[in-house]
């Protein structure tokens, strides 16, 4: 049985999208291959035939296991922000804020060499893909490697670079580039922005999305709607770079909503929180509108995403990026409402093709023009027929059939 190698920094039981990609891309896979994934965390996880999860720990800058518990408004400002300092060293490092791990996973990769068919990092982290350049380049073997990249490199907007990171940052990218036998992108536009960029690679490039792995069983269909209170829910951060939440909170800040509406924010860490916090408990409405909660597990989150209610989507400033939630949401076939930063075609069409989102732009007016059609008419409000077409689609399985055929073609007949 061919070997295969997958590189992320992210896997389960972590609770972030990325986490959740790895582990649907290697179920598919350990069908036909041996999956060796080599990873940060130590916490243990579902068993699953022909997959060793090498769990070799963070670097020394991240002690912590990232699906910890977090208590947010038991903490003070400064011991929440020494708690989350790595949120403030991917300001200084390079190419972001986990490359204490590179060391750590170089030095189990130069322990460990099994003759891997393929390797695929993914990103991000960053350092994943210099991570799986490492690999090929030092043992020089007959390895093929893809890389993946779930967010842009060059053009992150989250981290203002001067100049001569820029320059260092772009001459690493161009080597994992050239050394990669397939690229793949999580969005049509970030692939577009890329072929752009690297017209050199564009023959390289190919996109798929991550799709949902949700079956019939975990969809409420029969959901008992509350017409008396609309209740919107948000999962993961809101990190001020990215997202915007500001407009919703200056909306919500309303004594009319009061009984109304309610809405759960369940958190991870991230040090942007504290302004949101902040503002919370300043406003007498806030606090009786908007509880703050510890971040789920993924089941868990489907489990609450897939109850009655809305699910909260916050657009990126960014047009290349979309949020990995969108797709559970669907694949739950749940209510979305999706506050737009900026056009975004490809979102924006999903959601069109969906039939069951509201897309609302992100400032206050809009919102609570949305809040009043359902304050108005929630009856009407709630009634939606979620297309099945677009569910079916936007299956993993079915989504990562270009990555899944390209690994095929590469790797040849399993013996």
């Amino acid at each position: 049985m061919k070997n295969i190698l997958i590189i992320s920094y992210h896997y389960p039981p972590n609770r972030n999208s990325q986490a959740q990609h790895v582990f649907n891309i290697v179920k598919i896979l350990r069908q036909d291959y041996m999956i060796h994934v080599l990873t940060s965390n130590k916490e243990d996880y579902n068993h699953l035939d022909n997959v060793d999860v090498h769990r070799i720990g963070t670097g020394f800058l991240h002690p912590d296991s990232e699906s910890k518990q977090y208590q947010y408004q038991k903490r003070s400002i400064k011991k929440w922000l020494f708690k989350n300092f790595k949120y403030i060293l991917k300001f200084i490092l390079m190419p972001d804020s986990v490359i204490d791990w590179y060391p750590v996973a170089k030095k189990w990769l130069s322990r460990n060499i099994i003759d891997y068919d393929l390797v695929i990092s993914v990103s991000t982290p960053y350092t994943d893909l210099l991570l799986g350049n490492y690999y090929i380049k030092k043992f020089k073997n007959k390895s093929k490697y893809i890389c993946i990249y779930a967010d842009p490199w060059y053009s992150e907007v989250s981290v203002k670079k001067n100049i001569l990171r820029q320059i260092i940052e772009r001459h690493w990218e161009k080597i994992v580039l050239k050394n990669n036998d397939w690229i793949f992108f999580v969005t049509k536009n970030t692939m577009q922005l890329y072929k752009k960029e690297f017209p050199k690679y564009s023959s390289k490039m190919k996109y798929y999305y991550l799709g949902h792995n949700i079956n019939d069983e975990k969809i409420k269909v029969n959901r008992k709607m509350n017409y008396s209170c609309l209740y919107l829910r948000y999962f993961g951060s809101i990190q001020n770079v990215h997202r915007n939440p500001y407009p919703l909170l200056n909306a919500l800040d309303n004594p009319a909503y009061v009984e109304k509406i309610r809405m759960d924010l369940f958190l991870l860490p991230h040090s942007s929180h504290q302004k949101i916090f902040k503002k919370i408990q300043c406003s007498e409405n806030l606090k009786r509108i908007v509880s703050i909660k510890d971040s789920v597990d993924y089941e868990k989150m489907l489990e609450i995403g897939g109850s009655c209610g809305v699910n909260i989507i916050f657009g990126n400033k960014s047009i290349t990026q979309i949020p990995g939630k969108l797709y559970d949401y669907i694949g739950l076939k749940s209510k979305i409402l999706y506050l737009r930063e900026n056009t975004n075609s490809e979102i924006e069409r999903l959601l069109g093709e969906y039939k069951n989102a509201n897309i609302v732009d992100n400032n206050k007016e809009s919102i609570n023009g949305y809040f009043l059609s359902y304050l108005n008419n929630p009856i009407t409000f709630f009634n939606y027929h979620p297309s099945d077409k677009i569910w079916l689609q936007l299956k993993s399985t079915n989504c990562y059939k270009s990555l899944i055929f390209t690994i095929k073609n590469i790797l040849g007949p399993n013996k």
